[in-house]
């Protein structure tokens, strides 16, 4: 029981830092201004680099598209205007014969 004491204290030590600084602890994902100016953005050029399709099974493409429009609306991601960029598909393909 002393452990537990020693730890509801300690959290009730720092719960008014928490109070006072709650960016903290509840993360925001939209777009907001930085305070120190500083951005980071690469622009590529060029054409992209070759690489052989890897398909992913529906189901998993189905979560990773839900995934990265999720990501999208927090503002966390943006689309790429950049050749480099490519859009997930999913194809069926045939069997071969």
């Amino acid at each position: 029981m002393t452990k537990l004491s020693s730890a509801l204290f300690a959290s009730d030590e720092f719960s008014h830092l928490l109070a006072e600084f709650l960016v903290l602890t509840k993360p925001t994902f939209s777009s907001s201004v930085t305070k120190h100016g500083v951005e980071h953005h690469i622009p590529t050029t060029g054409p992209p680099v070759y690489a052989g399709d890897r398909r992913l099974d529906l189901g998993k493409l189905a979560i990773a598209k839900a995934e990265f429009d999720m990501m999208e609306r927090l503002g966390i991601i943006r689309r790429s205007k950049s050749p480099w960029a490519h859009r997930a598909e999913a194809r069926w393909q045939s069997a071969p014969q």
